[in-house]
């Protein structure tokens, strides 16, 4: 997923709940904080694997309210894209509209399009769509969230033609005001013991974020840490400190996501998350 979160939002509504009293009488309960509010934009993925489903869900085990704006409908399954229609942007911008009638704290965008490649294989940002894409939303950005393969369209949009050229390409985007970048390192087949991310920031510092590679694939991973990225950024202050910590507070989520897997089915094979457990 390419955006993660990552513009705040504006305060509209109130961010407290009250409970009212018992009904003998007593005292008032003490306010309760709800959760930030997260506009997810992004795709409705029909078999749940992955897209706005995948979203929510991150976004709701992590305490946060999602709000949606679907930007195209598509029929998958694990194997592939079997169809997909765009959403017209008049439907897409009243669904956007209608969330800011409240309040939202953070904004995570998945397919406006921006996811450029689905795990399943399919290209799903044409060459305009992606010129658009780093031209009028990269400057609205804190945080981009790209995988190696994601990463390679927008280094050819700009000039790098050649993919493992990582550092070139984050230079690139960063110069058009991107102020984080977390490049993931899942498809990195020469780091066969674990799956490392690097988190790029603005001032030239980088984290390393090193994760268990397991003998699996799953689909939904890089929407589950997007969306947990974003709830991070809405509960703190989005700099340099803070998307640090979203950061990490993400990447813990999703391993607790795969550890989950592995416990529930040792086989091979693609899979989706899990999804979370009730609240107990």
């Amino acid at each position: 997923q390419w955006a993660a979160g990552l513009a705040r939002g504006a305060q509209v509504g109130g961010a407290l709940a009250q409970s009212g009293g018992d009904c003998g009488g007593g005292r008032m309960k003490a306010p309760m904080k709800m959760g930030p509010k997260i506009l997810l934009i992004g795709g409705m993925d029909s078999s749940g694997g992955a897209g706005l489903m995948r979203d929510a869900e991150a976004v709701a085990e992590l305490g946060g309210i999602a709000r949606c704006a679907v930007t195209a409908v598509t029929a998958q399954t694990d194997k592939g894209v079997r169809w997909a229609m765009p959403v017209p942007s008049e439907g897409l911008r009243a669904q956007i509209s209608a969330a800011f009638e409240d309040r939202v704290d953070a904004i995570k965008i998945g397919v406006l399009d921006p996811v450029l490649r689905a795990s399943s294989g399919r290209a799903l940002l044409d060459p305009a769509g992606l010129a658009a894409m780093i031209a009028h939303l990269f400057t609205r950005t804190d945080v981009l969230t790209p995988n190696l393969p994601e990463l390679a369209a927008p280094g050819a949009a700009l000039g790098v033609t050649d993919p493992r050229k990582t550092e070139e390409v984050v230079t690139a985007l960063m110069a058009r005001g991107v102020r984080a970048i977390l490049v993931k390192g899942g498809h990195d087949q020469t780091a066969r013991a674990e799956a490392v991310d690097c988190l790029y920031l603005a001032s030239g510092k980088r984290m390393r974020f090193a994760a268990k590679r397991y003998p699996f694939d799953l689909r939904g991973t890089g929407c589950h840490l997007a969306s947990a990225i974003a709830v991070g950024l809405a509960e703190r202050r989005v700099d340099e400190g803070g998307i640090i910590a979203a950061v990490g507070a993400a990447k813990a989520s999703l391993g607790r996501r795969f550890a989950a897997q592995e416990a529930l089915d040792k086989g091979a094979g693609k899979r989706q998350i899990p999804h979370s457990p009730s609240p107990t």
